[in-house]
């Protein structure tokens, strides 16, 4: 969203993604007797002895039709106040979904922040006046005016009316999915692949670590 949030480890910056969540995932799958498909992370086992398991709240479990819900929610400018810009705006996925600019900008030109949980990262800069400036109940009336996110909440949610709590749950689930492992670093750091670097960056990697301190 327009909020940044504070990265952990360089290149694993949230534990997010998913053996699901790929661009077919489609908007029309049935809500079962059981509810949402459960989703499951794959992560790399040398992603867990690194930082641990990912955290996932117990009132927001991964779902293939939340993850679904929220991708399209992130990409969706109908929450900004003038519905120019979305989540993706400024979450860009060249730049890892992160703002190459220090600071977010908002539907005026005025500056963000950011926030310390992915939950609070969807909720505030909607209604924040230096980002979205929007306000919930618009938000929520639009959704509600579309068949086609009502059809989505509903196989992500059930019958829970459509709020603000589901729509940043959905947004939260579809963020835990964004990731990026094996990379040439990664493969060379924790997969043992001694030719996964090229000798210059081999020199940029002990000047990065030691010498150049940073």
């Amino acid at each position: 969203m327009v909020r940044k949030a504070r990265p952990v480890v360089v290149g694993l910056m949230a534990l997010v993604v998913l053996t699901g969540c790929r661009k077919d995932v489609g908007t029309d799958l049935p809500f079962g007797a059981s509810g949402p498909t459960p989703a499951q992370l794959n992560v790399p086992g040398w992603v867990i002895d690194s930082i641990g398991p990912p955290h996932i709240p117990g009132d927001n479990p991964l779902t293939i039709e939340g993850i679904a819900l929220g991708r399209r929610l992130f990409h969706d400018p109908l929450l900004s106040d003038d519905q120019s810009i979305s989540c993706a705006s400024c979450h860009l996925q060249e730049n890892g979904f992160a703002d190459p600019r220090q600071f977010s900008v908002g539907t005026d030109g005025s500056l963000g922040g950011r926030r310390h949980s992915l939950e609070d990262q969807a909720l505030d800069p909607v209604i924040d006046p230096a980002e979205m400036r929007n306000t919930w109940p618009t938000v929520i009336e639009r959704l509600r005016a579309d068949p086609d996110y009502v059809g989505m909440f509903r196989r992500a949610f059930g019958n829970a009316p459509i709020d603000q709590t589901l729509v940043v749950k959905a947004i939260a689930q579809f963020e835990r999915t964004l990731v990026s492992f094996g990379s040439p670093f990664d493969r060379y750091r924790f997969e043992g692949d001694a030719l996964a670097l090229t000798p210059a960056a081999e020199r940029g990697m002990r000047l990065f670590f030691r010498d150049a301190h940073c």
